[in-house]
């Protein structure tokens, strides 16, 4: 027969697996989320899910440094099958990896929407200009005519 003390201690760690899968889920749906409004590239989307993202990331990130601190290992009984946390992991790990890729072209993607816009604008700025031969500065020479295209991949 146990304790009611080591019942309280079994329950204490259960309830904390309970919470670290459920924080773990937490995220990975809002990264499945993020990862779904990458790919519509709706930016909106992706901003709305930033404060949501960040509060399940700091949940995580506080359940895993309460449970270390405490001293707890996972090894306990949990009210969750052996293959629960394995699972989450995987998923979360596959969902990380393809936000961190999807973030990474979306971010060179807006760089060089920024680039080509700053080159066009350079191009269709007067220059220092050049004199022309009665002594008047012609500002029309030396600039490029046709700005540079933009264009976009589908593909990003």
């Amino acid at each position: 027969m146990t304790s009611p003390e080591g019942n309280v201690a079994m329950t204490g760690i259960a309830a904390s697996g309970a919470a670290a899968l459920a924080a773990l889920d937490r995220l990975a749906d809002v990264l499945a989320r993020e990862n779904a409004a990458l790919r519509a590239r709706d930016v909106r989307a992706v901003e709305a899910l930033a404060e949501e993202k960040r509060a399940a990331a700091d949940e995580c990130e506080r359940l895993v440094s309460t449970s270390a601190a405490r001293g707890e290992t996972g090894g306990g009984a949990a009210p969750f099958s052996e293959n629960a946390l394995p699972c989450v992991m995987a998923r979360l790990a596959a969902l990380v990896e393809e936000n961190q890729w999807r973030l990474r072209v979306a971010k060179q993607a807006n760089q060089r929407l920024v680039e080509t816009i700053a080159v066009a604008a350079q191009a269709q700025a007067p220059g220092a200009g050049v004199y022309a031969s009665d002594g008047r500065k012609d500002f029309t020479r030396g600039r490029k005519n046709n700005p540079p295209a933009l264009t976009f991949s589908r593909f990003l």
